[in-house]
């Protein structure tokens, strides 16, 4: 970590009153290392070394947001208009999606990005040797939660087209309809019996004739 604080690229990210404090209760760190301190135990020696990770990550952490803070900028605006994009798709693919349900994302998207635009003009008026006003964590959650808020409305089911009711013409019109067949039906099978009895009527005579002439010759 010392080693660290020295370098000339380093010295922006911390306040020059903390860097010499610093170095100083680190030599003293490592000179109580070779004298008292090498009578300690264990746990006193994983206790220190904590807190020097502890403070040494945030350092790191500090270096590395300014390093990539404009790639992180441009990441979350693209991800807000590519929202907006998907929204204006919607509109066109699935027109049962009410303006109102499509209105609550593109809300949401401004939300975040007028939040997100002040954040980022406290950042940039912050001094880089002071701990980021910007948390990527808390960035990201808000967009976790524009998109579930997305596909809740993108999921949107169409819905199923209205039964048609039959008038109450078309009934009687369909009541008469079978009706009439019903009745034509009855017709048919009356004129069949009747052409069976009259066909075994002729059979029955035609015998009788065939005696008669029997009895003639």
């Amino acid at each position: 970590m010392r080693s660290w604080l020295r370098e000339d690229e380093n010295a922006v990210y911390v306040e020059a009153a903390y860097l010499e404090e610093k170095i100083e209760k680190l030599t003293e760190m490592e000179d109580w290392l070779y004298e008292d301190g090498a009578d300690a135990n264990h746990t006193v020696y994983e206790g220190k070394h904590k807190d020097l990770a502890k403070e040494f990550e945030k350092l790191e952490n500090r270096k590395q947001w300014y390093e990539q803070q404009d790639e992180f900028k441009k990441a979350t605006v693209d991800a807000l208009d590519a929202y907006l994009e998907k929204v204006a798709k919607l509109s066109e693919t699935k027109p049962w999606i009410t303006d109102d349900e499509l209105k609550d994302v593109t809300d949401k998207v401004e939300e975040i990005r007028k939040w997100f635009e002040a954040l980022i003009e406290k950042q940039e008026a912050a001094p880089k040797h002071a701990d980021p006003v910007v948390k990527s964590s808390e960035v990201m959650g808000k967009i976790e939660k524009l998109k579930k808020l997305y596909t809740k409305v993108s999921k949107k089911k169409k819905p199923k087209p209205p039964k048609e009711e039959k008038k109450e013409g078309d009934a009687e019109a369909a009541a008469e309809g079978e009706g009439e067949d019903a009745k034509a039906g009855k017709d048919g099978e009356e004129k069949k019996e009747k052409e069976e009895k009259t066909q075994d009527a002729g059979s029955e005579e035609k015998p009788k004739d065939e005696e008669a002439k029997a009895e003639d010759l």
